[in-house]
């Protein structure tokens, strides 16, 4: 290898290390504008149908299905919330009694335990429960905050969005504009796609294990259905996530059996919707690999947090469209996709004319 690609290959990580910082450090702002750009290229045939008949409708009708999707995303969480709250303290004791019978049997074993190393806080539960607790409390209202920033800079890029096309055909050579303008249609069909596909399956999955955990008497089995609906839209982890809450008031309230009865249950339920529902609805629309979808939610959530690991498979997508674009590095598109030539990448990912 020649001093010149060793310099390349050296550029380019430091390239990425610095977008990567650059990234963590914006992500007030960096976060807000990539879940509107999202959010613009979703409603946007919404937008474009409406202002057809009625220019003046066309931006509240849009705003509004804006904000009653994201009202019916976050109220699923308050309401889950709400109901774990309002039930928690009949549950802290029982929680507190499990903590110190395991501590007394680790005692017994040779196994020196005690509240300071349990961390049991002055409520009677872990610090590491209560810190989990705040921590989701937090990241919560922090990203409701976000919320307002979201909603202008998507009123903002509807706006701008009838001018896009002009400026782009303006600004670069026509194969060019048309290499830009091609990426950015394929890239608002697939999210439409997986908002779609997604939403089916997060609810169809929230409402089978809420309805599982009904049926075994698992407390606040709504509440849990409510949070497999919203966490599912985490891939891969987020059903792991929404597990642990159900599992240990199972664990406190209908003993170790049942509990283990729920995790089974929840490990069958997710095989199939991941093995053989979310197959049949989702087809080819997300040609991503299974280890680079993992990798984006560890990764985007790193650099954004909760935000970042439910935007990471967007994110993740119209990366792969725009290098799919691009010959320079269509190649590692390919590695990111599950498919097996070039070919099958550039008609995955060209749009569809006659979908916008």
């Amino acid at each position: 290898m020649d001093l010149k690609k060793v310099q390349t290959i050296l550029l380019g990580v430091l390239t990425v290390l610095a977008l990567m910082w650059f990234l963590r450090v914006t992500y007030v702002v960096t976060m807000p504008l990539a879940a509107s750009c999202f959010a613009a290229a979703i409603v946007w045939p919404l937008y474009r149908w409406v202002a057809r008949r009625s220019s003046w409708l066309a931006m509240p009708v849009s705003m509004a299905v804006v904000v009653v999707t994201l009202g019916v995303f976050f109220g699923a969480i308050a309401a889950a919330a709400a109901f774990a709250i309002q039930s928690a303290p009949q549950y802290t004791s029982a929680f507190s009694d499990l903590i110190q019978r395991a501590g007394d049997r680790l005692n017994a074993a040779g196994i020196p335990v005690n509240s300071s190393t349990i961390g049991i806080d002055g409520s009677g539960l872990p610090d590491w429960v209560t810190q989990y607790i705040t921590f989701g409390f937090t990241s919560a209202y922090t990203l409701l905050g976000f919320l307002t920033l979201i909603f202008f800079f998507t009123s903002m890029l509807l706006m701008e969005a009838r001018l896009w096309g002009e400026k782009t055909h303006a600004a670069f050579s026509e194969e060019r504009a048309v290499q830009i303008v091609d990426t950015s249609r394929a890239v608002s069909q697939k999210l439409r796609q997986y908002l779609l596909t997604q939403t089916f399956i997060s609810l169809m999955s929230g409402v089978i294990e809420g309805a599982f955990m009904w049926l075994i008497g698992v407390p606040l089995a709504f509440a849990w259905g409510l949070l497999f609906f919203v966490l599912n839209f985490i891939p891969n982890l987020g059903s792991v996530l929404a597990m642990i809450p159900p599992v240990l008031i199972t664990l406190v309230t209908l003993g170790p059996w049942w509990a283990m009865v729920l995790v089974i249950g929840i490990i069958v339920i997710e095989t199939l919707m991941g093995y053989i529902i979310a197959p049949m609805w989702q087809g080819k629309n997300l040609s991503l690999s299974p280890l680079i979808v993992l990798l984006s939610v560890v990764f985007w959530g790193w650099v954004w947090g909760l935000a970042g690991a439910i935007l990471a498979v967007p994110l993740t997508v119209t990366l792969v469209i725009a290098a799919a674009h691009v010959e320079a590095v269509r190649s590692l598109a390919l590695l990111m996709s599950n498919l097996t030539s070039k070919h099958e990448l550039r008609l995955d990912t060209k749009a569809k004319p006659a979908a916008d």
